[in-house]
């Protein structure tokens, strides 16, 4: 909020009271608020309102719900790029930036809020709706059993060569009887 010179709402739940009490309340302000653990309704109205939302996640996260759910609502993300989260978000979704890097993402918000919302929503449905999911999960198992029948036909009867088992990968497997 200072940075960029814009307001800050903060929502979610308060994992340790005792650092919230000591970093994030002295930092509350007129500019910077903290809206509450939300429940779901509230929290749409809340992000899907907001110019942007920030992602700013401090570890690598496997995929970014919270990025995928802004995009949802038609809320530009400007997100700090890591784990998952380029695979959430393009630029017709948001912004991304070095992690931890504040002064880049204050710098990035114009450019994100200038996106069309309907841009936005309709890339997050694209890259994140069960329907787009399924269709590139279908591909992999396509390309895998395209590359599969190019070779040997039995290949799921055979020990993975990623199980560390040496000697084993032509045997084939057993059940006990």
């Amino acid at each position: 909020a200072e940075v960029s010179g814009r307001r800050l709402v903060l929502a979610g739940p308060i994992g340790n009271t005792d650092y919230f009490r000591e970093f994030i309340a002295p930092k509350l302000s007129e500019r910077v608020s903290y809206a509450g653990h939300l429940d779901q309704q509230r929290l749409a109205s809340l992000v899907g309102g907001a110019a942007a939302a920030l992602v700013t996640p401090l570890w690598d996260e496997p995929y970014c719900l919270v990025a995928a759910e802004a995009a949802a609502c038609g809320t530009p993300v400007v997100a700090f790029e890591r784990g998952g989260i380029p695979e959430v978000l393009d630029a017709n979704s948001g912004r991304l930036v070095a992690p931890g890097d504040v002064f880049a993402m204050a710098a990035a918000i114009p450019a994100a809020v200038r996106l069309p919302r309907e841009s936005v929503r309709d890339s997050a449905i694209a890259r994140c709706s069960a329907r787009s999911m399924v269709r590139r999960y279908v591909a992999i198992y396509r390309d895998l059993i395209d590359e599969r029948n190019s070779a040997d036909n039995d290949w799921l009867l055979r020990a993975s060569p990623r199980s560390g088992a040496s000697g084993q990968g032509d045997q084939h497997l057993r059940t006990s009887a």
